[in-house]
């Protein structure tokens, strides 16, 4: 009689195989969720860099509406930046901003006293971010500080901090205001 060789994978084969799918498929699948991480992180900076000139905005808004209400400023005593240098005072601690609700408040000495920022999702297609409510924390904490450079200039210092993955980050924008009604 004859036998017909055997046809078909033995064990060996199926698992040598299998290996070399999995290995395969390992390296796109590794660029993927590198390039998805990555994407968070992106998102993550743009989204604090946006806070943070929004805070930096709202600064100088408050300076011109201080400045268009009282035209005739009294050199010594510049209202200009009422709301931010007394009731609260900007200059002796960080405040936190809230575009939204129009507010500013002293949060502390140093930046890491703030408090997060919370995602007000009331509107989905627009979402804000907030220090009222009861919202859900965000990774982000926003403050700001004045610091007096001459009687009609300020530095004004704002830090966005946030963690995206285990990893801290930090972004600060720094500019100095003038009354522009004494120039």
């Amino acid at each position: 009689m004859k036998t017909s060789p055997q046809k078909g994978f033995t064990l060996i084969e199926t698992l040598v195989a299998i290996s070399v799918l999995l290995t395969a498929l390992a390296g796109p699948m590794t660029i993927a969720a590198r390039g998805i991480f990555a994407a968070g992180i992106a998102r993550d900076q743009i989204t604090a860099y946006f806070l943070a000139q929004e805070a930096m905005e709202y600064v100088r808004a408050v300076r011109d509406g201080n400045g268009l209400a009282s035209l005739n400023t009294d050199p010594q005593n510049p209202p200009w930046l009422t709301g931010l240098t007394s009731n609260p005072n900007c200059e002796a601690a960080h405040c936190t901003v809230d575009a939204k609700q129009g507010t500013i408040t002293v949060c502390g000495a140093g930046h890491d006293t703030c408090p997060f920022l919370k995602l007000d999702t009331t509107a989905p297609a627009n979402p804000f971010y907030v220090h009222g409510g009861s919202y859900p924390d965000s990774p982000f904490k926003r403050s700001f500080r004045l610091e007096r450079i001459a009687a009609d200039e300020e530095k004004v210092t704002v830090t966005v901090s946030w963690a995206t993955g285990g990893i801290s980050k930090t972004i600060t924008l720094v500019d100095e205001l003038a009354n522009w009604q004494t120039f």
